[in-house]
């Protein structure tokens, strides 16, 4: 107990703050690691108070000096009376905790016991360090015991140390590392005074316990060693980057500067040297930028009549106050108390002193913001730096070359100015700007606020906290290497504190993509190859390890856009690599007239810092020329009708598509099979002009001479085709037989490969044929989402199979399946089952991310309402990753959120529900490729049950009312007279409050002694009258009738189960009615 005085006249705002210590000496231990509380006696009346619910670990109030805390919860058992609470110290004269009874009627004399009688005392502590370390149980226990009785002092129920009287204070010390904290959140430690033996006395006898000092003791804590100094406070700068690369956007800007502070200083400054020590920019060390206390700026002005110099608050910039300078002329009652303002004799300005002189040569870019209110060409504003060891720097501007318009404007000194200044020796001891008058009768008046460049207080007024706006851009020139930021804080005796940080700048990779090479003739139809040419004109390599994506985007406007991208890895400085892209050449659109835009680009998201990333792309373009293209498919060949009976006419319908954009004219030849060869049916060629874009429509009649089943063949071909592989179609028609009522079969599907990159073929293939007559046409079918595409599938000559080719576009996972239909005079439609392919990047891995040790908070998945649950899991790529996303279903509901995280490859999610439910959860990832690989882990599970502690209470209801829903020993069950209600502890009010489940309301309740036994009873009202008409008595657990009109107190006495107990009850009797 020491007292620290200070004298009267001592301002610790201006010069300092006191920092108190508290240090441990010689052997003694801490009673709790890491938290500590120091009293401050200020009444000298010794009471202590602590706000013990803030303590994280260890015990609360375990020195039981408080005696209005509540961390010690009571339980009792049996028909003893017991008194229980705080009580002076029999010995050291201090506060402690007793255990006191006379036995079943408070005389001493009768002691029966017809169960489990005993008094008990605990507390849940959690463990310091979450169970990691080592422990000793440290704790003082004084009885004295007339009876046959035994103390325990246990740990979760369990007894590690035992005794009956002891005569005096005695020390338990207990290592309870294992089995009871190892690994262990919580820990519930009770001390229990049990009855063993009934007995009756013509003596009094009684049972007291005394209970002190419950601590915890661990290895010692990590401390920091305080030098002695006569200055007592101290600052220290918030977390910054600490890594920037050159010339690289959102990673070469000191962006902000944060300093904290016990004691309100002066001044802060900046100062940042490069790895060769040279002092390459600093702040202006500036007491008050903002003008917000008149305490640091200093107003003069020459005549109070014609000039005036004040902080004012009704025009300002930021913040609450501005500086005004006014010359005005001035008017009196009499013509001879006129005086006009003077030439170069009437002055207003303002001064602020620095008490850290920092040099000429390091002064930074200054500035001032200024709002004129009247102009003048003949008030000139003179802006000065006053030195010690040079002369004074002046730089003057009138107030006409000033905007006049009424508005905030920044006007900064002008760089040739500063550059002159700072070839001069010197310090700078002060800022002024003045206000003077260069022609009689002259007048203006301007508003001046935020001088730059400085560190500004938070808020404006809170000098504790500093912060530096954009200090500093390291550009692509920047000196790679450590460079050194410094921040100086003065206080106005010019003691310093300086506090510096190691800062990392890095060069940059320059990506540049300099040439694209491609034939200059190109026509529709033909696999064009582009080179792409690429070089790092930068000053950092890129690590063979890394990726470096390229991508070619072709495309016309408002028409088709072809992406493909690659990956090359690394490129060293100066290096240059080519990639090599291949496009099947179409004409496009006919607005695009075969006109096409290339772009080649690289590191086109900017993953890999780059100095420049304006040459990452390079244009080109490329004229396709137009061709036309025949194309027939199986289902432009009809047959009518489509199952003839023998020497039946069928018309066969042809329908003849030209896909290009060239005219063209078609031969159309119609072909039998007979004897193994296909023989011409028509006499000649059927000619037909078919202009680009467009199609054809011909008929030929055919006669089926003879039952069975026919092929036909049908062929086109024009000058000059871009495609000649669509030009043929095989298909059967069966004459005669009965009516065909069975869907197609198909079969053998095969769809290679699963996995293909973008721009190259998937080839699908099936086995259709059908049972009574032919196959009409065969589709495959695309699903992409909610989008749904079909192609007609080529007959592979004569057989029964049936294959389709086609590349796609965008990378992503596709479902395909297979429809096919007969030539029955009805015809049936078979459709084949789903399967799944995947288009990705070429040379870009495919595999997901792993997703491992899943975890959740709590550890058994079950949660109380409202409560925290915490999901974490181990994800890692060797490409990075891109998103994480956590899935929580409930009933058919999901919802999905983003995990946070990311370093050591942990992520992890916090959430509460208030809606009890079984709920399930799971974790899926995409990977940094381009290729977004994911990847999704098992589904798992956690429950929200809605009585987590089983007291007849629902949580949502403790939780509302602000009692525990974890603790059932915090609910009473006081239901009378089919009144259901109950007293639930709100540890923040420190009081009961009685619930009336029907009405779903809450009473207040009253606290009072009412036999005198030092324990208060808890009066409540049931039915919701407004009087009290019953009460709880915690000694006996009982509940007793109450009227309040003279106190009297009934004669009903009830009997109180407690819920956990009464569960149990009622699930027995469940058992047994089954049973029977």
């Amino acid at each position: 107990g020491r007292e620290i005085i200070l004298s009267d006249d001592y301002d610790a705002v201006k010069n300092a703050n006191v920092t108190v210590i508290w240090t441990m000496e010689g052997s003694l231990s801490p009673h709790e690691r890491r938290y500590y509380y120091i009293y401050w006696d200020t009444v000298e009346n010794g009471n202590k108070r602590g706000e013990f619910a803030r303590i994280k670990a260890g015990f609360k109030n375990g020195e039981f000096e408080d005696i209005y805390s509540t961390q010690w919860k009571n339980t009792t058992e049996g028909s003893i009376k017991w008194e229980i609470g705080y009580a002076d110290d029999p010995v050291e004269k201090d506060k402690c905790y007793r255990i006191y009874s006379k036995g079943v009627f408070g005389n001493g004399y009768v002691w029966l016991i017809p169960g489990d009688t005993y008094a008990k005392v605990s507390q849940t502590i959690n463990v310091p360090d979450g169970g990691k370390t080592y422990y000793i149980l440290h704790a003082k226990i004084f009885t004295i015991f007339d009876v046959a009785a035994q103390w325990h002092l246990m740990l979760d129920g369990e007894s590690i140390e035992s005794g009956t009287s002891t005569g005096g204070w005695i020390e338990v010390t207990k290592n309870v590392t294992s089995p009871y904290f190892e690994n262990k959140d919580s820990v519930s430690v009770s001390f229990k005074v049990e009855i063993t033996d009934s007995s009756i006395s013509t003596e009094q006898r009684e049972i007291v316990a005394y209970l002190d000092s419950f601590w915890i003791e661990t290895p010692n804590a990590e401390v920091h060693i305080f030098q002695n100094n006569t200055h007592g406070w101290w600052s220290d700068m918030d977390d910054s980057p600490q890594y920037y690369v050159a010339g690289v956007d959102g990673m070469k800007t000191i962006e902000h500067i944060e300093v904290n502070s016990v004691a309100a200083p002066r001044e802060v400054m900046a100062k940042l040297y490069s790895p060769s020590s040279k002092v390459v920019k600093t702040s202006m060390p500036l007491p008050d930028p903002s003008f917000e206390e008149e305490y640091y700026t200093y107003v003069y002005s020459s005549n109070e009549k014609t000039t005036s110099s004040k902080l004012q608050s009704s025009v300002v910039h930021t913040g609450e106050r501005a500086v005004e300078l006014r010359l005005s002329n001035y008017e009196g009652n009499w013509n001879y108390q006129n005086r006009e303002v003077q030439s170069n004799d009437d002055v207003a300005g303002f001064r602020q002193n620095i008490t850290y002189g920092i040099s000429l040569s390091e002064i930074p870019e200054l500035y001032f913001w200024y709002n004129v209110e009247k102009s003048s060409a003949y008030v000139m504003l003179n802006y000065t730096l006053l030195t010690i060891g040079s002369k004074p720097r002046f730089h003057h501007v009138y107030l006409n070359e000033l905007e006049g318009d009424g508005e905030w404007h920044r006007y900064d000194i002008p760089s040739a100015v500063l550059n002159s200044w700072r070839k001069g020796g010197g310090r700078v001891t002060a800022v002024e700007i003045r206000m003077v008058a260069k022609e009689t009768g002259s007048e203006g008046t301007i508003y001046i606020d935020d001088l730059g460049y400085s560190f500004t207080p938070f808020n404006a007024t809170d000098r504790t906290k500093w912060s530096l706006d954009n200090f500093y851009t390291f550009y692509g020139n920047a000196e790679k290497g450590r460079w050194r930021l410094d921040i100086i804080m003065a206080d106005g005796s010019d003691y310093r504190i300086e506090r510096s940080i190691a800062i990392d700048v890095d060069e940059a990779a320059d990506l540049d993509v300099y040439k694209i090479e491609h034939p200059s003739t190109i026509k529709e139809g033909e696999t064009i190859n582009f080179t792409v040419y690429v070089k790092n004109e930068g000053k950092k390599s890129v690590d063979a390890d890394t990726p470096i994506n390229i991508t070619l985007t072709v495309y016309q406007e408002d028409g088709e856009h072809i992406r493909m991208k690659k990956s090359i890895a690394g490129l060293a400085v100066g290096e240059s690599k080519k990639v090599d892209f291949s496009w099947l050449a179409t004409y496009g659109t006919d607005d695009g007239e075969g006109k096409w835009k290339v772009v080649a680009r690289i590191n086109e998201n900017g993953v890999i810092p780059e100095s420049n990333m304006n040459n990452n792309w390079y244009p080109d373009f490329i004229t396709v020329e137009a061709k036309p293209d025949l194309k027939i498919t199986a289902e432009d060949i009809l047959f009518s009708p489509s199952h003839p009976g023998t020497n039946e006419t069928v018309n066969i319908s042809i329908i003849v598509h030209n896909a290009g954009h060239a005219n063209t004219t078609a031969s159309i030849r119609i072909f039998e099979e007979k004897g193994g060869k296909f023989v011409l049916v028509t006499e000649k060629s059927i000619e037909e002009f078919i202009e680009a874009k467009n199609w054809i429509k011909v008929f030929y009649p055919w006669t089926a001479e003879k039952e069975g089943v026919h092929t036909i063949m049908v062929e086109v071909s024009c000058d000059e085709e871009k495609n000649t592989e669509d030009n043929k179609v095989i298909k059967d028609i069966k004459v005669g037989g009965e009516d065909d009522l069975t869907p197609p079969v198909i079969d053998d599907i095969t769809i290679e490969p699963a996995i293909q990159s973008m721009g190259n073929s998937v080839n699908i293939s099936a086995t259709i044929y059908d049972e009574d007559t032919t196959i009409d046409k065969a589709m495959v079918v695309i699903l992409n989402g909610s989008k749904e595409s079909s192609y007609c599938m080529k007959r592979v000559g004569t057989t029964d199979l049936y294959s389709f080719s086609l590349s796609f576009n965008n990378v992503g996972y596709y479902t395909i399946l297979i429809r096919a239909w007969d030539t029955a005079t009805v015809p049936n439609m078979a459709e084949s089952g789903e399967r799944q392919i995947r288009i990705v990047y070429e040379g870009i891995e495919t595999d997901g991310p792993v997703i491992k040790a899943v975890s959740i908070d709590p550890p058994d998945g079950r949660q109380v309402v409202k409560g925290d649950i915490n999901i974490s899991a181990y994800i890692s790529d060797e490409t990075g990753i891109r998103e994480a996303v956590i899935v929580i279903g409930e009933e058919g509901d999901e919802e999905s959120h983003e995990m946070k995280g990311g370093e050591n490859n942990i992520y992890y999610f916090k959430t509460s529900y208030a809606k009890p439910g079984e709920y399930y959860y799971y974790i899926k990832a995409v990977d940094s490729s381009a290729n977004e690989n994911s990847n999704i882990s098992s589904t798992y599970y956690f429950t929200i049950p809605s009585d987590y502690d089983m007291d007849d209470v629902p949580d949502i209801i403790e939780r509302e009312i602000g009692s525990d829903p974890t603790n059932a020993t915090g609910t009473i069950n006081v239901s009378i007279d089919g009144q259901i209600g109950y007293l639930l502890w709100v540890e923040e009010q420190g009081d009961y409050v009685y619930w009336d489940r029907d009405a779903n309301i809450t009473r207040d309740v009253m606290m009072q002694d009412k036999n005198d036994d030092g324990i208060d009873e808890i009066f409540f009202d049931s039915n919701g009258d407004g009087e009290y008409d019953h009460y709880y008595d915690p000694a006996t657990k009982q509940l007793v009738a109450y009227a309040a009109s003279g106190g009297e107190i009934k004669s009903q006495t009830i009997w109180i189960i407690p819920p956990l107990v009464l569960f149990l009850l009622v699930c027995i009797a469940f058992l047994y009615i089954r049973r029977k």
